[in-house]
């Protein structure tokens, strides 16, 4: 996605012009800047897809197969799962990496999640499902000639600002956090815990 007033937005954020007689920006190499930004912006999605956020709504997508399905490019993080008895979908217990096969053979409905795919099963064996999960946000870039700057963006502008002051505060660990930085990541958090939705509406 175009991420040029997220870059910018940071970018200031971080080079405080009144504590500084360095042309602005100096320090921080672009590229430094949106590395931070795109770290910043998976680490903030990871943990609202813990909380099921609707912020994330964007990213939801849902595969489905019998036996097993390939675990899709985009894929991030799971939200749910389904398992299929007599043409019905149940919910299903999630189960990712290798401890997963301590539980194969349980009892419950279950989808484990193993290196590239997605396997559904019951006690009697595999069965039809459907993962739903969260894909990997778009990439911030401010490279025009990157395929990605044309991507459409993946959170409500409220989200990415949150992100630039996370960020921000990434790469000032360089550095002793100004005033005005620790006060705008304060406001910041505070809006990520209460993920209150009524605070990005109309903002599409």
């Amino acid at each position: 996605m175009d991420a040029t007033q997220y870059f910018q937005r940071c970018r200031g954020l971080i080079d405080d012009s009144a504590e500084s007689d360095r042309k602005k920006g100096y320090f921080w190499l672009d590229s430094e800047i949106i590395d931070a930004l795109n770290y910043s912006q998976y680490v903030i999605a990871a943990y609202l897809a813990q909380k099921n956020s609707y912020l994330l709504q964007r990213l939801v997508q849902t595969v489905q197969g019998v036996t097993a399905v390939q675990i899709p490019q985009d894929y991030f993080y799971p939200i749910a799962a389904q398992v299929a008895l007599s043409g019905t979908y149940f919910p299903a217990q999630i189960y990712q990496g290798g401890i997963s096969r301590n539980f194969w053979y349980s009892q419950n409905l279950s989808v484990f999640i193993l290196k590239d795919y997605a396997y559904f099963r019951s006690q009697n064996g595999y069965e039809a499902g459907k993962l739903v999960y969260i894909k990997k946000p778009s990439l911030m870039t401010i490279d025009t000639g990157n395929a990605a700057f044309y991507e459409a963006p993946s959170f409500d502008r409220t989200l990415y600002d949150v992100i630039v002051s996370h960020a921000s505060a990434c790469l000032l660990v360089r550095q002793e956090p100004t005033t005005r930085l620790t006060k705008n990541l304060q406001g910041a958090l505070t809006f990520l815990i209460k993920d209150n939705s009524s605070q990005i509406e109309g903002e599409k």
